[in-house]
């Protein structure tokens, strides 16, 4: 219950800045690993994806704040007594980012994102049920850092590339994770 609450007073925060100011709206999808050794939690490297919705609020010509929220899911082989289980776990993020932009020339269309991000894991499961978790933590607040490159598509939407670094999010099993993403947003 403390988890729903907390989604949705983030939700309804992220609502009212968005009508007060300058935000741009959007939505990108990403492929995602675990980065270094394998954890405790899987017999198998997690791979997944994530779905991301975002607002950038601009606070000044180079500088915004990116407010995020997503869904994401990881799937790892778990060997157990009774045989491997192929496990997919299911976790939501909400981040709040820094979010600077490059300059001028070559660099105009670069940005590097920077802040903490909290996850929740919602459940694990493998075909036909759920199991188990493992060992690591149903909830953390851990950190995301990212580069990003921005390209006008049409006069109203642009397309969004970013590749973030995060550490500590219940989907890395306690490792950390590499993204690799695709988007839109609004211009």
């Amino acid at each position: 219950m403390l988890r729903f609450r907390f989604l949705l007073l983030t939700g309804l925060i992220s609502a009212l800045a968005a009508s007060t100011a300058h935000a741009q709206l959007g939505v990108s999808v990403y492929a995602r690993s675990v980065n270094g050794d394998e954890t405790d939690a899987a017999d198998s490297e997690r791979r997944g994806f994530e779905a991301r919705a975002f607002y950038d609020f601009n606070l000044a010509r180079q500088l915004s704040i990116r407010a995020e929220l997503a869904g994401t899911q990881t799937r790892y082989r778990r060997d157990t007594t009774l045989g491997p289980l192929f496990v997919s776990e299911n976790a939501v993020e909400v981040a709040t980012l820094a979010r600077l932009s490059g300059v001028n020339g070559v660099l105009s269309g670069t940005y590097a994102l920077a802040g903490p991000v909290a996850s929740f894991r919602v459940n694990c499961g493998v075909s036909g049920g759920f199991v188990d978790c493992g060992n690591t933590p149903d909830r953390q607040v851990g950190y995301t850092l990212g580069l990003g490159y921005v390209s006008p598509l049409t006069e109203r939407r642009a397309l969004v590339f970013e590749l973030r670094f995060s550490d500590r999010v219940v989907g890395g099993g306690g490792s950390s994770l590499l993204s690799l993403g695709l988007g839109l947003q609004g211009r």
